[in-house]
């Protein structure tokens, strides 16, 4: 699922690359979602969402493609949804975030694992977070 697919460049780059499980773009904007959607209609297994990441995630999602689509607040919130929703399959979730300006989000996460993706330019850091299956005890208050 690319999360703010926008105009579906990476589902172009998927559908292209020759997959053909399903795919998921998730756009904010009715308007983008809408157009994406016409254009990539005739691909069988592209599903255009029209949605927040935060109440539009589908039940079947494995792999989250992120680039930069929000704030860190949004984005530890998500996490958050991640983990909830998913629960029962945890470890079949990746979230590729590629650019990542929110990292820390992750990695200052104990419930997360990230693997830095290297061979991409230094400018572009990008990362594989998935969440742990066993969640870390959290500090009584």
């Amino acid at each position: 699922m690319d999360v703010g697919c926008g105009k579906g460049r990476i589902l172009n780059y998927w559908l292209h690359s020759g997959l053909k499980n399903k795919l998921y773009g998730l756009e904010l904007d009715p308007e983008f979602a809408g157009r994406t959607a016409r254009r990539l209609v005739k691909f069988r297994n592209v599903t255009i969402l029209t949605g927040n990441a935060l109440e539009t995630l589908p039940d079947d999602v494995t792999l989250l493609f992120l680039y930069n689509p929000f704030e860190r607040d949004v984005l530890e919130r998500l996490m958050a949804q991640i983990r909830e929703k998913y629960a029962h399959r945890l470890h079949t979730i990746r979230i590729v975030y590629y650019g990542c300006l929110y990292l820390e989000a992750f990695l200052g996460d104990p419930d997360w694992t990230v693997e830095m993706l290297d061979h991409l330019p230094l400018f572009c850091r990008s990362a594989v977070a998935r969440p742990k299956t066993v969640v870390s005890p959290k500090p009584s208050e």
